[in-house]
């Protein structure tokens, strides 16, 4: 486990696991009662297969969350606003190999 955010509510958490040890981070959810956690498993559905980098942030509320997805180098280079509706938006990309987000 490398990030542990909690949600704006507190009912939430939001942390990315690698579990293959070569810095390869999965997007996890996790909640503190039965209602999140039913939302939490929605949400790891949603994601299961999201590569990100190691730090993810909350938006304004439970319902989006801001990653950096990794080129096949591990290098961020896409911003992405993650929406439990399904609702994603490429926010910004970094083409040029010498920079990282």
């Amino acid at each position: 486990v490398s990030c542990c955010v909690p949600s704006p509510s507190g009912q939430l958490l939001a942390y990315t696991v690698d579990a293959t040890g070569d810095e390869s981070y999965v997007l996890q959810f996790t909640g503190v009662n039965e209602k999140s956690k039913e939302k939490s498993q929605r949400l790891n559905q949603a994601f299961q297969e999201t590569q990100v980098d190691a730090e993810v942030r909350w938006g304004q509320d439970d319902s989006e969350i801001f990653v950096l997805q990794t080129d096949a180098t591990s290098r961020p280079f896409e911003l992405w606003r993650l929406h439990e509706s399904g609702d994603h938006c490429l926010l910004y990309r970094e083409d040029d190999l010498r920079f990282r987000l």
